[in-house]
């Protein structure tokens, strides 16, 4: 006859054996798990719950970059801008000759 657990019969024995692979289980996942962070890919974080703090400072990374996006489209627009105004600026210090005149050079 098979060996029971503390007493508990064969309903005892059958609940262990479920622990005993439920935990067999989760030592494999987090083996695999394991594995591929050590891999050759290099990347020590696969989901945020395995490094907290990396996870966040990656988030705070990925929002500086956001900024910085912005800040060189707003860059890019504002020469833009300038170029056209300065254009325009240029543009009033001569304005157009009248048909027939006599056009001197600066």
């Amino acid at each position: 006859m098979a060996e029971h657990i503390s007493g508990y019969g064969r309903q005892g024995t059958a609940r262990f054996s479920r622990i005993m692979s439920s935990s067999t289980a989760d030592i494999r996942t987090r083996i695999n798990r394991l594995s591929e962070q050590l891999s050759g890919d290099g990347m020590r974080v696969l989901q945020p719950s395995d490094d907290v703090v990396a996870s966040a400072r990656n988030l705070q990374v990925q929002s500086e970059n956001t900024v910085i996006a912005q800040y060189q489209k707003n860059n890019q627009s504002l020469q833009i801008s300038f170029g056209a105004q300065g254009r325009r600026i240029e543009a009033s210090k001569y304005p157009p000759a009248k048909p027939g005149a006599l056009i001197i050079s600066p």
